[in-house]
């Protein structure tokens, strides 16, 4: 048996911004609750009792605030557990500082233990 009314959690990664109007079955729905999400640096609608067969339609403005990733950041956080040598850090840091995901080709050519590329190239290329 389905529930008649349901609560959501709908996660928006990337986005700052709250949405510009949150709507079920057409009409207005005001007691939906906005939340950050640090870790996808986006934004959490709440909705809670919705019917269960409703439609939601969540609609942001045309210029939506978007998170721009910082891939040196995130490259740096996982080159500083990295088993490899100091200038091999050096390196890989200053390509992905330079490059962003321009820097995959680069990267695959520095001839790096298989893991630590893959999770390079899993954070160049997650937005793309």
């Amino acid at each position: 048996m389905i529930p008649q009314k349901r609560s959501w959690k709908i996660r928006f990664c990337n986005i700052q911004d709250k949405p510009q109007e949150v709507t079920v079955n057409g009409q207005v729905y005001k007691d939906a609750e906005f939340a950050e999400d640090e870790k996808l640096h986006g934004t959490i609608v709440i909705l809670k009792d919705v019917p269960a067969d409703a439609q939601v339609k969540i609609t942001f403005a045309a210029d939506v605030a978007v998170y721009q990733r910082d891939y040196a950041e995130e490259a740096y956080e996982i080159l500083e557990k990295a088993q490899i040598t100091y200038a091999q850090k050096t390196d890989v840091y200053k390509v992905v500082k330079e490059l962003g995901t321009e820097a995959v080709p680069v990267l695959v050519s520095m001839n790096l233990n298989p893991s630590l590329l893959g999770v390079l190239m899993e954070i160049l290329t997650m937005g793309i």
